[in-house]
């Protein structure tokens, strides 16, 4: 229910605005405090309207050539994470990233590579489609951010609170290099 998480982000901006005066244009993970990150968890589990997935690599283990080229360990990871989401699915799909995710010279490079994978690879024969767009613009993209920041804290930090009030709404979550993650 995008909408419904639209609104949640705009409430937790309201309630930011009462404490410090100023009402935040954007959500930002990084920036949220506890209680405010705890106060957008609550809200937005309230409903089993959604899931998410992720990847999370451990750049210990990954080839340093591919590490190096930022956008193509981006693609690659992008493709593993999609993989599971697309096989066998029987809809158009609409992706819509962060373009601050990718260089502008990057952009199609993603795009092509999600789709050839899908068509050639997966299975998928529906229409396949992305958009990129400005988070500061789009509610959503910045609650996916504070997801994002929360998978990030328990993983650089090992923070479990509060990535435990939204753990049991991952789908499915890949840790890579699956051998040698964490070890």
């Amino acid at each position: 229910k995008p909408k419904r998480i639209k609104n949640i982000v705009k409430r937790c901006c309201v309630e930011i605005g009462k404490e410090k005066g100023v009402v935040p244009r954007e959500l930002k993970g990084s920036e949220l405090s506890l209680p405010h990150r705890q106060y957008f968890f609550n809200n937005l589990i309230k409903k089993d309207d959604f899931s998410c997935a992720y990847i999370v690599a451990d750049k210990n283990y990954l080839m340093p050539r591919i590490v190096k080229d930022k956008n193509l360990c981006y693609n690659y990871l992008s493709s593993l994470l999609f993989k599971p989401i697309l096989k066998g699915l029987a809809d158009n799909i609409q992706i819509i990233l962060d373009n601050h995710t990718v260089k502008v010279a990057s952009i199609n490079s993603l795009t092509d590579y999600i789709k050839l994978e899908a068509y050639s690879k997966w299975d998928f024969n529906h229409e396949l489609a992305f958009e990129y767009k400005d988070s500061m613009d789009v509610k959503n993209l910045q609650a996916i951010d504070i997801i994002a920041n929360t998978i990030y804290r328990r993983y650089t930090y090992k923070q479990k609170h509060p990535y435990g009030l939204i753990e049991p709404k991952f789908l499915h979550h890949i840790k890579f290099p699956y051998s040698k993650f964490g070890a």
